[in-house]
């Protein structure tokens, strides 16, 4: 159920997310970095694989490799956070509560490979 919409141009690589999960391996490009989204949750990618989801009103970011810069313009909180390999940050929009933590790389967008990872 997940779906995107794309937003290339000779000056930005850019894909929002409208629906579930995506995974992206991001090619470095300074020239036009590449940003995916989700409602307020951004993420640009600064060479790296990363995945992006929205799930019963939850917005994460993981990476599997290289680093991704995430922020929400409206929280003070979450202004250019840089997350690194195997770390993720979570936005929860009925509680407005985040959290940010650490998992195993195989873990980060586990359902490409038919997997589901349960914690707690």
């Amino acid at each position: 159920d997940s779906a995107i919409k794309l937003d290339f141009s000779p000056e930005r690589r850019g894909v929002e997310l409208l629906a579930g999960m995506a995974f992206f391996k991001v090619a470095v490009d300074s020239a036009r970095p590449f940003r995916a989204s989700k409602d307020a949750l951004a993420a640009t990618a600064l060479g790296t694989a990363f995945d992006i989801r929205e799930d019963a009103g939850i917005l994460s970011v993981s990476v599997d490799h290289g680093l991704v810069e995430a922020r929400m313009p409206a929280s003070p909180i979450m202004n250019g956070v840089r997350l690194a390999e195997g770390e993720w940050i979570r936005f929860d929009e009925s509680t407005r509560q985040f959290e940010q933590g650490k998992i195993e790389t195989s873990q980060v967008a586990a359902w490409r490979r038919g997997m589901i990872v349960a914690d707690r």
